[in-house]
């Protein structure tokens, strides 16, 4: 949540690798069967509204940091 609120991106390349101190998150994942996962932050003022996150079911994804994943969502003013 720490990232989220800084604006970062979070990236996941293995839910199974995520530390003990993530063990709630990792649970939620598991039980959606996701195996990696993009999460953004939605600020309006500097202020975490909100995430969205994308998650990949089929098999973990990794990139390497040629490889950075970016996705452009248009936004509304909040």
């Amino acid at each position: 949540m720490k990232k989220l609120k800084l604006g970062e991106t979070i990236f996941i390349p293995s839910v199974e690798g995520l530390p003990p101190e993530a063990a709630f998150e990792k649970s939620v994942f598991q039980e959606h069967l996701i195996e990696s996962g993009l999460i953004f932050p939605i600020l309006s003022d500097n202020k975490l509204l909100g995430h969205i996150g994308f998650g990949s079911v089929s098999e973990e994804s990794f990139w390497s940091d040629e490889q950075d994943p970016v996705i452009y969502i248009p936004l509304i003013k909040l």
